[in-house]
């Protein structure tokens, strides 16, 4: 799976109890709709895919910033929203913690990157059902 190049208009469900958070997006960053995004140390929006297994999950975006420092951005989590997930994402993981595979995937390996949510569905074998995690979810929980 290869990390976005365009805004993914993704399918979202169970939205009642969505939580939207801003942020600063850090400088030089493409942010496309639809990437996963982390706070990094200097607490700035950033790509999931570039932290490796660091980092808090903040949500997916809503919009497409290229970030200079001081443009803000958007994310939504506490809701369930259609990805695409890698090979190993199979039945014995719902309800189980998923990872960021790159910023539009999910993985079941925490190594590869910083939790995200729980799988909740498998409507195909490269889609998944993720119930995104609280903004600020722990690494790797």
């Amino acid at each position: 799976m290869a990390a976005l190049t365009a805004d993914l208009n993704y399918k979202r469900r169970n939205i009642n109890g969505m939580t939207t958070v801003e942020g600063i997006v850090s400088s030089g960053v493409q942010v496309y709709k639809g990437a996963l995004l982390c706070w990094n140390s200097s607490h700035e929006l950033i790509l999931g895919a570039d932290l490796g297994a660091a980092g808090n999950f903040a949500g997916i975006a809503t919009e497409n910033v290229l970030g200079d420092g001081v443009k803000t951005c958007l994310c939504e989590a506490n809701l369930e929203v259609l990805l695409v997930c890698e090979a190993g994402v199979t039945y014995a993981l719902l309800d189980q913690t998923v990872y960021i595979m790159n910023t539009g995937g999910i993985t079941n390996v925490s190594t590869v990157g910083p939790a995200c949510g729980q799988l909740k569905e498998l409507p195909s074998a490269s889609t998944a059902w993720v119930l995104l995690g609280a903004c600020g979810l722990p690494v790797n929980t």
